[in-house]
């Protein structure tokens, strides 16, 4: 709150929650590859598509893809959804996997991720 006492003790509001640049802001385990070896350029959307990629399969399946190893993520194998959560549509599993691309450029765009997860949103739903 930007109040008398703060401008009194000269306290600049304009940079209070920034971040300096070359510095990572999130949660490691949830941060893209290109995120976590600090390729600010390469940030985008779809840095937040992978992290959203590692919490639906973790909402599926009760545990982290790599257990909260970042190193993991960035180099090692992440598990294929299909093979976690046998019975689930092709359609979760092909996006899930999609989302957690290493290469940024192969993730899905949100307009895809939509289309795929609308009809979970529906009112009649879907059952499987």
């Amino acid at each position: 709150i930007d109040s008398p006492e703060d401008r009194e003790r000269g306290i600049d509001l304009t940079t209070r929650g920034r971040t300096s640049d070359g510095v990572l802001l999130g949660t490691p385990g949830y941060a893209s590859p290109e995120q976590a070896r600090g390729q600010l350029d390469q940030l985008d959307a779809r840095s937040d598509v992978f992290a959203l990629g590692v919490t639906l399969q973790q909402c599926l399946t009760g545990r982290h893809p790599t257990n909260n190893n970042q190193r993991m993520l960035v180099t090692g194998p992440i598990p294929a959804t299909a093979t976690l959560v046998p019975g689930l549509p092709a359609e979760i599993n092909t996006l899930i996997d999609a989302m957690l691309q290493r290469d940024p450029t192969r993730r899905p765009l949100p307009d895809a991720i939509k289309a795929v997860l609308a009809p979970l949103a529906s009112p009649a739903g879907r059952a499987w």
